[in-house]
């Protein structure tokens, strides 16, 4: 029995090719093929190449797949699931389970591998997901330009504003205006071209910058962070409404999880309620778990111990 399950972001692909048992046959890493970020055309080329070296020495493209997952990013919505499952069901013609859907159940199922449960992901962006039997209900993850609380990007831009009010003379004194110099080379009023022209992912660079003056003491930055927290808890408690259970598991998924002083902040403002789980699998083997499910089996322990042997090596 031949499994796939694909981990596709918008910057990078994760794809496995496992056997029954969990155990990871080959592995291959490629760029984004998130519809949203390249175009379906685009996507649909970087997951072929990926497919491609895949499943080179077994059979190819046409080899007969038992199950396989892709969770793509941004693809959960509007009419990107049924065309990129046209495009799965192109590449992969021989596949007898495929299901593809929104990156985010498999970056869930990774931590929490079955029933109903919340994910919140936040690295550069931010989005927070129910998962409430076959159904996903979304609560933010609308963009840099009109959401992303909590994110990278979200940090990073608090930080410089923070430290631009104070060159302006309109802010308090912070240890973030120096902290940005020296993350920028340059102070923050000077870098604002670079930061433009950079973008999101520039300015979710400087996250970092946020969390270390917070985590040292200082008070803007501590103020910052706390609101930036709240504002993704705030999504978290509008997606708890569709979970009827007194503790709602909360899978965390995404770089800034990594901060623990974001973690420590985020189970203080929630309080009661809530069960914050981080694992170290990497979200391709949510996308496993799923794909074990739909061909009748379930990611066991002894799934999951072949799995961690395997990946590394494969």
């Amino acid at each position: 029995m031949y499994l796939i399950g694909i981990d596709g972001g918008g910057t990078k692909t994760d794809a496995v090719l496992c056997d029954a048992s969990g155990r990871v046959l080959r592995r291959v890493r490629g760029g984004s093929s998130s519809p949203t970020s390249l175009g379906i055309e685009a996507a649909a080329a970087s997951l072929e190449q990926v497919l491609t070296d895949l499943t080179r020495d077994f059979g190819g493209r046409e080899m007969v797949v038992d199950s396989a997952y892709a969770g793509l990013s941004g693809s959960g919505t509007g009419d990107y699931p049924a065309r990129m499952h046209e495009v799965l069901k192109r590449l992969l013609p021989n596949c007898l389970r495929l299901k593809n859907h929104s990156d985010a159940l498999s970056a869930l199922r990774s931590a929490i591998p079955r029933g109903d449960a919340l994910v919140a992901i936040t690295g550069t962006g931010s989005c927070v997901f129910a998962c409430v039997g076959d159904r996903m209900h979304q609560v933010g993850g609308w963009g840099y330009l009109l959401g992303d609380e909590g994110s990278g990007f979200d940090l990073g831009r608090r930080a410089l504003r923070a430290a631009l009010r104070e060159i302006d003379g309109r802010g308090e004194r912070t240890a973030l205006t120096e902290a940005c110099r020296a993350a920028l080379g340059a102070e923050a009023s000077r870098a604002i071209p670079r930061l433009y022209a950079g973008g999101r992912a520039e300015i979710a660079s400087l996250a970092p910058v946020l969390l270390a003056s917070a985590e040292a003491g200082d008070g803007v930055a501590k103020t910052e962070l706390n609101g930036a927290v709240e504002s993704l808890a705030e999504q978290i408690r509008a997606a708890a409404r569709y979970l009827e259970v007194d503790e709602r598991p909360v899978a965390l998924a995404g770089s800034v999880w990594n901060s623990a002083l974001y973690t420590r902040m985020m189970k203080a403002c929630l309080g009661d309620g809530y069960a914050l789980c981080r694992t170290d699998l990497p979200p391709v083997y949510g996308c496993l778990v799923i794909a074990l499910e739909q061909a009748g089996l379930e990611a066991n322990r002894e799934v999951e111990n072949a799995f961690r042997r395997t990946f590394a090596r494969a």
